[in-house]
Parts: structure tokens; C-alpha cells; sequence
């Protein structure tokens, strides 16, 4: 568990007037007007304190003082300490010194996590303070106005403003990232934005199948890309999973009507997305018309068709290819009514090479002629270089 430290200041000030030594002897009229020079020349007196009490000289008086009344170890929970003296640096970021209404009254706040510490840092520098002004500056006279004293009440961090700030300055990143993510995010969401993007027809939309299956359980999707496939002929299927796959089919059948070769690649990007289980559906759909279909399953590294379909896997595309089976033997006819299907085979050590030979080509050629449709069943075109 994660622990967040509030650390408590407290301030204490004194005040001090510093008569000019110039006018220690004039005779003041209370009638008299201030003009522009006296205010210029109060302000100028009063900047010129400032920086002499800021010097090194007067903290390191400040400090042996406060090291009088405190320990080191005390001090050290509010100052810098090195080599068991009070850094200085640390020492004069704790004073807060300025002219009240551009006199010459100074205003010295110190500003620690302990009451009593400020209020004697305030006191040992108005203590001080006189020697140097006068000895240095040529000060006529310094008089303590107010001594300083503890004040118990913190004047930071002031809680309900700080939790105001956050709960805005988090909103508004919160509403930036959301911008930003939106701005550059390219993916598709809508099949309307495909058509428009690629300026190509979409045949169709498929919703996910695992959390659609009524008793099933999604899992990790590395498990899920190789689980069991949801086939168009099993009986817990829902209707718009069947439906999609129809109007699919119904498009399919549209955009070959003239064509005399059906051949049919299915692909995807990624692996575990859904390729496999859409183009076996595709092929039962197909071959729910009447025509015969044949579906071949292309991905050597990974294949699962025969999985789905519980055949053997012994002969396949792999065999034929080098034409180590026939035709007849490799294909396993009527996994479904009229669908055949062309097992991947045993997995060779070049699936790529195999993909673009020939040979292949050949048998693509050769099944086209004898069937309605040919659907394949393809590597995920990330990871392959197949081309046909």
C-alpha cells in the first residue's frame, strides 16, 4: 500500500522599521506632501535591507543562533544540514522578505514545518538585523514593530483549494487524452467507414461467435483463436450469426454471378481473428445453395480445419503439392453436405515456397474447374508473403 505524505508550513513574520540616517535630523511636517522622489527613494532604501539581510553574512549569523536553541538532528527534519551546519541556501529560501506599501517598514516572513522554528527564525533575524542595517548601510535607527510569534494554523497546503485544482487539472488531461486518442486513432469501427477508406464493397459483418454461443465463456485470446470453431450447422447457433453469413453468401453469389472461376481467399491480418472459422462458414453457406464447394485449408504453419471438421490430417494440400498423394486421397469429401474439404496436410519446413509453386497453381486450376467454388483459407497476410 502506497503512503501520501501532506507536509504541513506554518508562517510567522515580523516587522521592522528602518529610518533613513539622512533624515534622522530634519524637521518633519505632518502637512508636508510626499512627493515622487521621497516614495523612488523609500523604495530603493527598502530593496537595498533586503539584500543585506539576504547576504551569506547575515544567515550564517541566523543559523549559529538557531543552532543555539535547536539540535542538528532536530533541524535537519527542516533544513538542509552538511557537515552539521544548516545549509544556507536551504536557510534563506525559508525567509520571505518586503517593503509594506513601498516604505520603509520591512516585513520578514519565515516560512518552516514547525511554528516555533519560524516564528524564532523571525526574531533572531529582527535581533540581528540592526547591527548589520546600520553598520552596512548606514541606517539612522531600527525599531521592531511586531515580534513574531507561533501561529499553530498551517498556510499550506490549503486543502480544499489543492483538491479543487487536481479534480480540474485531472479532468482536463482526462479530456485531453481522450482528444488526442481519438485524434489519432485510424481503426476501423464502422463498416461504412471501410467502404468509404479502401473506395471498395463490403460483403458483409460478422459479430464476434464466442460471446454470442449461449452457456460459453469468453477466454484468453490466446486461447480462443485455436478453441473450438462455431460452424453455420450447429444447432445452438444464434439466428443473426446465420443470417450474417447468408447475407455474405447472398453477396458472394452477386459479385461472381459472371465469373466462371469461383475461387475464394480468405484472410486477416492478425492471427486468432476469426479467419478460419469465417471461411469454413462461408464454404457451408455456399454449399447450402446446392452447389459444390470445396474448402482448402492454405495455412500450413497453423492449420485447423481438419480440426474442425474432425478429419484426418495425415494427407493434404502439403502432400499433393509435392505430389506425394493424389488428389482423391487427400481430399476428404462431404464434410458437409456438398463441401468437400482439402486438409492442410503435414506441416513442411517451407509453407511460403510451397504456396507460390507451380504446382499449386496447378491444383487451383484443376479444382476451379471441378467446383462450384473454391474457398481458401489463407496464412494471416502479416505474417506471410503469399501471393497467388
Amino acid at each position: 500500500m502506497s503512503k501520501f505524505l501532506i507536509s504541513l508550513r506554518y508562517e510567522s513574520y515580523t516587522t521592522m522599521y528602518v529610518k533613513n540616517n539622512n533624515s534622522a535630523g530634519a524637521d518633519v511636517n505632518p502637512n508636508a506632501n510626499v512627493d515622487l522622489n521621497d516614495l523612488n527613494t523609500a523604495k530603493s532604501l527598502a530593496a537595498t535591507y533586503i539584500t543585506v539581510l539576504k547576504s551569506q553574512s547575515v544567515m550564517e549569523q541566523v543559523g549559529e543562533r538557531l543552532q543555539e536553541k535547536y539540535t542538528v538532528e532536530e533541524l535537519s527534519g527542516y533544513f538542509i544540514v552538511r557537515n552539521k551546519k544548516i545549509s544556507l541556501n536551504s536557510l534563506s529560501n525559508s525567509f520571505t522578505m518586503s517593503s509594506v506599501d513601498g516604505t520603509e517598514v520591512i516585513k520578514i516572513t519565515a516560512n518552516t514545518l514547525n511554528p516555533a522554528v519560524s516564528a524564532d527564525l523571525c526574531n533572531i533575524m529582527a535581533d540581528i538585523a540592526p547591527s548589520f542595517l546600520i553598520r552596512i548601510v548606514g541606517a539612522g535607527s531600527v525599531e521592531i514593530i511586531d515580534v513574531a510569534r507561533p501561529v499553530e494554523k498551517p498556510v499550506s497546503p490549503n486543502i480544499p483549494l489543492t483538491t479543487v485544482i487536481g479534480i480540474i487539472i485531472g479532468f482536463s488531461v482526462s479530456v485531453l487524452i481522450v482528444l488526442l486518442v481519438d485524434y489519432f486513432d485510424d481503426t476501423i469501427k464502422e463498416g461504412e467507414e471501410l467502404t468509404d477508406r479502401f473506395n471498395k464493397a463490403m460483403l458483409g459483418e460478422v459479430e464476434e461467435l464466442e460471446s454470442d454461443i449461449p452457456g460459453s465463456k469468453k477466454k484468453k485470446k490466446k486461447e480462443t483463436g485455436r478453441q473450438r470453431k462455431v460452424l453455420l450447422t450447429d444447432d445452438n447457433i444464434p439466428f443473426h450469426i446465420v443470417e450474417s453469413y447468408k447475407s455474405i453468401r447472398s453477396n458472394i453469389l452477386f459479385s461472381l454471378g459472371t465469373t466462371s472461376k469461383r475461387v475464394i481467399a480468405v484472410s486477416s491480418p492478425n492471427p486468432s481473428e476469426g479467419k478460419s472459422t469465417s471461411a469454413s462458414n462461408i464454404a457451408i453457406a455456399l454449399a447450402q445453395t446446392g452447389s459444390r464447394v470445396l474448402l482448402i485449408d492454405a495455412d500450413l504453419r497453423k492449420p485447423v480445419q481438419h480440426k474442425t471438421f474432425k478429419v484426418s490430417n495425415s494427407e493434404g494440400l502439403s502432400t499433393l503439392i509435392i505430389q506425394r498423394s493424389d488428389f482423391d486421397s487427400s481430399v476428404k469429401k462431404n464434410v458437409a453436405t456438398n463441401l468437400d474439404l482439402l486438409p492442410s496436410g503435414p506441416m513442411p519446413p517451407n509453407p511460403s515456397e510451397l504456396l507460390v509453386s507451380d504446382q499449386f497453381r496447378s491444383i487451383i486450376e484443376k479444382v476451379s474447374s471441378e467446383y462450384e467454388f473454391v474457398v481458401i483459407d489463407t496464412p494471416p497476410s502479416t505474417s506471410s508473403a503469399t501471393q497467388w
